[in-house]
């Protein structure tokens, strides 16, 4: 029972060796390579919504230009056109919205885990302390004893 013998582990040393090891290196990356992947997504809608108010305006500007000149050049295969390029430009702002809000979400179970995590490092701090306390008291009472 050789008290003065015991290597003591620290929660910055666990903490460093659960970073160092593979299955934490390989859940990073995929982590990354997922954040990535939606951050890709996420722009590609973006641009989507903005292609489609261009050709929307530019529908739009067309049929205003042509009933200036007096034509009627104003089909209904422009109007239905205009109608989905809306329907469309609706939905993806829809889904941007609830992605956003989705995120929202996300970002505070986020932070919530941290708190919890930061609560659990101070408590394991704790009973770490408790623990070196209580060996000093034992290393003290076996001295007094004579079990060294």
């Amino acid at each position: 029972f050789p008290l003065g013998r015991i290597a003591k582990v620290t929660p910055k040393d666990e903490v460093a060796q659960a970073e160092g090891s593979p299955e934490f290196k390989s859940y990073l990356s995929e982590m990354e390579g997922n954040i990535d992947v939606l951050q890709s997504d996420i722009e590609l809608r973006d641009e989507q919504i903005d292609a489609l108010k261009i050709k929307l305006d530019a529908l739009i500007n067309g049929e205003t230009n042509n009933q200036q000149q007096g034509t009627s050049i104003t089909s209904e295969a422009t109007t239905q056109l205009i109608a989905m390029l809306k329907q469309q430009i609706k939905q993806l702002e829809e889904e941007k919205k609830a992605s956003d809000a989705e995120d929202q979400k996300q970002n505070a179970l986020i932070a919530a885990q941290a708190g919890k995590l930061t609560a659990q490092e101070q408590k394991l701090m704790t009973q770490e302390s408790e623990i070196q306390s209580l060996r000093k008291s034992l290393a003290n009472v076996m001295t007094k004893l004579g079990m060294n």
